[in-house]
């Protein structure tokens, strides 16, 4: 096993004291905590994410508080204007998306896809599309753009692409065997404060884990273990631990460190209240 090395960029780290870190973050997710239980998806939205090694783009645009006009390529090609669609507590329904004859229904049925779930995180304002074929999960996140951004996108599939089908066969075995290796990098914006990460992957069965932004940390040395795409900080829940002083210092916790075989990716998710905040960390050379 392949073991990592977390290092998050820390260029902007805020110079304040844990304890007034500790004030400006619940001060933060306050705002979070309206903006989540008030805020609506509006306008365009755009995204691409790597399924097996291959490029999946999509766009999401809001016509109304009932309609969206919805656009993807690559290995699920959808092009369908006014899709019916519903909005409450973070969850964007596509109601006619299980129904025959309905547009993104016969779309993702002749792709061999379907959906889990559209989400909209209204303190980022970005929408997660997450489709899902056999077993394989992949979420695209769109982050919104302006309204005169016009995405090159082409439903048509070229000769030359590949299918989710195809795909699948060829690439799924090989890519889910691997584990997280490399140096994989990321930032979130939550109400206009950027949280910047670095991941690097080390030879060792430790990883230096540090978040920069409003939550503020830096463990070296940190024990993991790594097992069907889930990566576990050993000590975080230790009191003593570093990563469990750091989060407790502020009420957060560390809920979740995850990695996509598919999209060779790391999401981190922090929690703090009932508010969980994930942001994901992109593979570079």
């Amino acid at each position: 096993m392949r073991s990592i090395y977390f290092v998050l960029c820390l260029c902007f780290l805020l110079p304040f004291t844990f304890a007034g870190r500790t004030g400006d973050v619940k001060k933060l997710f306050e705002r979070y905590n309206k903006l989540f239980l008030e805020g609506v998806p509006s306008g365009k939205y755009h995204g691409t994410t790597s399924v097996l090694g291959q490029s999946c783009t999509m766009d999401i645009t809001v016509e109304s508080s009932t309609a969206c006009d919805i656009v993807a390529s690559g290995v699920v090609p959808v092009n369908c204007d006014q899709e019916a669609y519903s909005y409450a507590n973070g969850v964007i329904s596509l109601p006619n998306s299980s129904k025959s004859g309905d547009c993104v229904h016969t779309a993702l049925t002749t792709a061999g896809a379907s959906i889990v779930s559209v989400t909209y995180d209204a303190a980022s304002d970005e929408i997660t599309a997450t489709f899902k074929y056999s077993f394989l999960k992949v979420p695209i996140v769109l982050k919104h753009v302006s309204a005169e951004f016009v995405p090159e996108i082409t439903t048509t599939r070229k000769e030359t692409e590949i299918s989710l089908h195809e795909l699948f066969d060829k690439y799924f075995v090989p890519f889910s065997l691997q584990d997280p290796a490399g140096t994989y990098k990321g930032t979130k914006s939550v109400l206009g404060e950027t949280i910047t990460g670095i991941i690097v992957v080390n030879s060792n069965d430790t990883f230096d884990f540090s978040m920069a932004g409003p939550i503020y940390l830096y463990c070296p040395g940190e024990a993991y273990s790594y097992a069907n795409g889930v990566i576990v900080a050993t000590n975080a829940n230790t009191p003593g631990d570093c990563i469990y002083s750091a989060l407790s210092s502020t009420g957060a916790t560390l809920q979740s460190i995850t990695y996509d075989t598919s999209s060779d990716s790391i999401t981190v998710t922090v929690k703090y209240d009932f508010i969980v905040v994930p942001f994901t960390l992109q593979h570079t050379n």
